[in-house]
């Protein structure tokens, strides 16, 4: 990828600002979230010069940043960056405001908030009316139940249920994570 980025001339074009999104999201793969920080705000910085302030690629730039910040638990930004980009996409009709949905979900759990991470997910349009059922069916890796309802059932179960139900939660994750071989 630097390679790439090194190639394209013009530094300040948006082909230029999409490597480096792209350069960050790996990086955000890679668990190197403060990278990829920096590489989202260098194409942000790009994108404010060259596009409207609601541009949804600003939007998703605004996204990308607050899932870095998340992941460094900064909370705080994480949830600044996020309400900007759902601004940004309610204001487009943006088909990727699940996304943004998602990782302000994600966003919660962080903060100990399941509660209000259930109730982001249920925003995302592509996933709205699912079940408990259709979540642990889902072969979506960023919706899917053995994910986000692990997550969601964990502490949840911790904070209102049963040590029983904390305890299959923890089971059926390490069993679906195993199972899809995501640790190898």
């Amino acid at each position: 990828m630097d390679t790439a980025l090194s190639i394209i001339p013009d530094k300040t074009s948006l082909v230029f600002a999409s490597a480096l999104i792209l350069k960050g999201l790996l990086d955000l793969d890679l668990n190197k979230p403060k990278a990829a920080l920096i590489y989202f705000r260098q194409a942000l910085a790009i994108r404010e010069i060259a596009l409207d302030p609601q541009d949804e690629l600003i939007g998703s730039t605004l996204n990308a940043i607050s899932l870095s910040y998340t992941e460094m638990n900064e909370l705080d930004s994480a949830e600044e960056y996020g309400w900007q980009a759902i601004d940004i996409r309610l204001n487009n009709q943006s088909h990727r405001i699940g996304n943004s949905y998602s990782n302000m979900a994600s966003t919660f759990l962080r903060r100990g908030l399941p509660d209000d991470a259930e109730e982001m997910l249920k925003r995302c349009p592509s996933i709205k009316d699912f079940t408990d059922k259709d979540f642990l069916d889902s072969k979506n890796p960023r919706f899917s139940g053995y994910i986000y309802c692990c997550f969601l059932w964990i502490q949840y179960a911790n904070k209102y249920v049963y040590p029983e139900m904390w305890f299959y939660s923890v089971e059926f994750g390490w069993h679906k994570i195993a199972q899809k071989r995501l640790w190898n």
